[in-house]
């Protein structure tokens, strides 16, 4: 489990990095719907942009049904905690980040419904 945390921490400060932020992700079990929805809105609204214009990058059901409720679209990162669960409100799964699969132009280039 502190090893999917601590990999989840890389991929957001390697992702924050290109993107000139500053990220921590808490991982503790105390997170709420409320927190997350809040937390959404305050990166857009740092980012400058409408939520509809960010992308959460997403390793849990909580962070899809908080991207859901302010319409931010969702991509999620698969981990061997998730690689069988469900995301039917998700903009897209990936099994990775880098590679073949989810790139930052990847991210750039998409077009969000």
């Amino acid at each position: 489990m502190k090893a999917v945390s601590a990999e989840k921490q890389r991929i957001a400060e390697e992702v924050a990095s290109m993107l000139k932020l500053n990220v921590e992700i808490d991982t503790t079990s105390s997170e709420s719907l409320q927190k997350i929805i809040a937390a959404l809105r305050a990166g857009a609204e740092n980012a400058g942009l409408p939520v509809s214009n960010c992308v959460l990058i997403a390793g849990s059901q909580s962070g899809v049904v908080g991207a859901r409720q302010v319409g931010m679209p969702c991509v999620v990162l698969r981990s061997s905690l998730t690689a069988r669960a469900e995301f039917p409100s998700a903009n897209a799964i990936m099994d990775g980040f880098g590679g073949a699969d989810l790139t930052i132009p990847k991210l750039k280039n998409k077009k969000w419904l």
